[in-house]
């Protein structure tokens, strides 16, 4: 979730400079090697923590919607942190991140006026997608939906 905050009357400048970080985002090696640095930490402050809580609803998750959507786990194992390229990278944005998948929020703005600005800065008039320049045409992008399976996890 992205959240921007700002003046009516600066919605669009804001909305521009969403859909750059979304479509168009700088991939390097460097930053790539940062935020595995990153989620290393993450992995294990997690498991220092005395709060249960992410791991609790992980396990519910899992238990509730096994072997999809929901189900599958939001926490990268250490040994497979190594394992990610700008590709994978390209290719997570590729799929998921397409318009057809996000929604824009605006809170006392004018409707109609902005949701001219969304499809000005989240059509194509927007920009190409950096994972378009990198990948070609975009895959299918996932329209899966939570299936509760009612399983049971112990």
């Amino acid at each position: 979730m992205y959240a921007l905050t700002g003046f009516s009357s600066s919605s669009l400048p804001l909305l521009r400079i969403l859909s750059e970080a979304l479509f168009q985002p700088i991939i390097t090696r460097e930053k790539i090697d940062d935020q595995r640095d990153e989620v290393l930490f993450q992995i294990e402050d997690l498991q220092r923590r005395l709060d249960p809580e992410p791991l609790l609803t992980e396990l519910i998750h899992a238990a509730a919607y096994r072997d999809n959507t929901l189900g599958f786990s939001k926490f990268c194992l250490p040994e497979d942190v190594g394992r990610v390229s700008e590709k994978d990278v390209l290719s997570v944005l590729k799929r998921y991140y397409v318009p057809s998948r996000i929604t824009v929020c605006g809170v006392g703005v004018k409707h109609d006026s902005f949701v001219e600005m969304v499809k000005e800065t989240f059509g194509e008039v927007g920009g190409t997608p950096v994972w378009k320049e990198n990948l070609g045409e975009p895959a299918i992008p996932d329209h899966s939906i939570a299936q509760y399976t009612r399983s049971e996890e112990r």
